[in-house]
């Protein structure tokens, strides 16, 4: 039994939004592509928020380790005769 072969674009569809692909399948026009449009570019801004924060948390992260290597360094140095 030869059954449809499901590629990698359509199964990611279908896990964001199985009406989505269902809809795809169906060959569907989108009922509202300047709705499409706007959604894109929210999206858009939402991915380049999502990404200032986790650059600014690496940030974080790497300035709290220098601080806590900088503590250890100064409390070794007071401890040496």
């Amino acid at each position: 039994m030869a059954g449809k072969i499901l590629r990698a674009s359509e199964l990611g569809t279908y896990l964001y939004c199985a009406r989505a692909w269902w809809y795809e399948q169906l060959g569907a026009e989108h009922g509202a592509p300047e709705a499409l449009g706007r959604g894109e570019l929210w999206q858009r801004a939402l991915d380049r928020g999502v990404v200032k924060v986790v650059i600014l948390r690496l940030a974080g992260g790497i300035a709290l380790l220098g601080a806590v290597i900088s503590l250890a360094l100064h409390l070794t140095w007071l401890l040496l005769p």
